[in-house]
């Protein structure tokens, strides 16, 4: 048995001080939920209790503030979670919290993101590459892709409003500057089959 010793607030936040000289800050949710009292003796599974309650409260907050910047995959935000030190068990407590709200959802999410990168002019190879580092599965990401991925006319047409923009050549007289155009189209996730065959149409070599 561990004995409350103090209890003092601070700021948004209940510091409670145990007889073994440690102490723990709690939000004034979980407070309100575990009222504890100067003098009250705590057993081993209720401090754990507490505790646990505590770090999945921080854990929420951590993730909506992530979220309210931007939407994020499941896995991105738990690597994110998990480099902030929180414990992997609660992290996946409060993604199914979150999965289950609607607040994550990796289909929608991969959808958004393709068509942001879409709207950036960048071609499959490179959206696969970019929605893999945020964490989106596999499957998803060929459900998302494959349209794009097995549609050159599609992929054309993103090239030719690239091209349209004022900072790329209206005309191309030497093979230097359009080996250089070449290898920007292919450094943006375009096939070089489609960047070939754009390229010829639109410049006529």
């Amino acid at each position: 048995m561990i004995s409350v010793i103090k209890v003092e607030r601070k700021g948004n936040k209940v510091q409670v001080t145990f007889s073994d000289s440690t102490s723990i800050k709690l939000s004034s949710d979980v407070y309100k939920k575990f009222p504890v009292r100067v003098g009250e003796n705590l057993d081993e599974k209720f401090l754990d209790l507490i505790k646990q309650e505590s770090e999945y409260f921080e854990v929420k907050k951590s993730a909506l503030r992530f979220l309210s910047v931007r939407s994020h995959s499941s896995q991105e935000l738990y690597r994110k979670l998990l480099k902030k030190k929180f414990s992997s068990e609660i992290i996946e407590k409060v993604l199914s919290y979150l999965l289950s709200l609607g607040y994550l959802n990796d289909r929608k999410f991969a959808e958004q993101y393709f068509n942001e990168l879409v709207g950036k002019f960048f071609g499959p190879l490179k959206i696969k590459n970019e929605m893999i580092k945020r964490g989106i599965a596999k499957e998803i990401i060929d459900e998302v892709l494959s349209d794009y991925f097995n549609n050159d006319e599609m992929q054309k047409d993103v090239i030719q409003k690239l091209l349209s923009k004022n900072k790329f050549p209206k005309k191309i007289t030497n093979r230097n500057d359009l080996q250089k155009l070449y290898n920007h189209l292919i450094s943006r996730g375009f096939s070089p089959e489609v960047v070939m065959e754009c390229l010829r149409e639109r410049f006529d070599f």
